[in-house]
């Protein structure tokens, strides 16, 4: 059979339905197949799959644009079995032409010139200072935070913070020096 005949009936069988698009990569294969039935069929059944996995992936793309994942236009099976090329600009200020070794050196430099800028601001901040805020955030968790909704995330804030202030009340006295009375009373001048 030649190709035109099998292409007439498949429009005899199939009438409007017909799509020469759909079926020219099969008869492409059974015809490079040269009369040789196992690769006609290995050819068909490659095809096959390939389709059932298209279906699949565009199926999928449908799924997430309905529930609003993907806004614009759909992309083509083409442009997700293969998307186009990297952009590289030039002169972009995040263009690394060394790669790695120059965007470390980049990182470097700006944590270079950070260090004079920012001083920590929680250098100043001691253990006591640190216990009282968290007894404050407990309080305030189990003030304002009694809506039914967020009980339970409410519960384990306090948990959380309470471990905390246990931490650094164990780190207080691990740590601290031991203070004599008369440092309280600052002699009259």
């Amino acid at each position: 059979m030649t190709l035109s005949q099998a292409e007439e009936q498949l429009l005899q069988l199939l009438g409007t339905r017909y799509n020469d698009e759909d079926w020219r990569p099969a008869l492409k294969a059974v015809m490079d197949a040269e009369g040789d039935v196992i690769m006609a069929q290995e050819a068909i059944r490659k095809i096959s799959v390939t389709s059932i996995i298209e279906d699949n992936l565009m199926g999928s793309v449908q799924d997430l644009q309905r529930q609003n994942r993907i806004i614009r236009k759909l992309p083509s099976i083409e442009d997700l079995v293969n998307p186009a090329q990297k952009q590289e600009i030039e002169d972009s200020p995040h263009a690394f032409l060394e790669g790695d070794k120059d965007i470390v050196n980049q990182v470097v430099y700006e944590d270079d010139g950070d260090e004079e800028k920012e001083e920590d601001p929680d250098v100043n901040i001691t253990h006591c200072d640190a216990i009282r805020l968290i007894a404050t955030l407990e309080r305030l968790t189990l003030k304002f935070g009694g809506d039914e909704m967020w009980i339970a995330d409410t519960l384990e804030l306090t948990h959380q913070l309470r471990k905390f202030h246990g931490f650094l009340n164990s780190e207080e006295r691990w740590h601290g020096t031991q203070t004599y009375i008369d440092s309280y009373f600052t002699p009259a001048i």
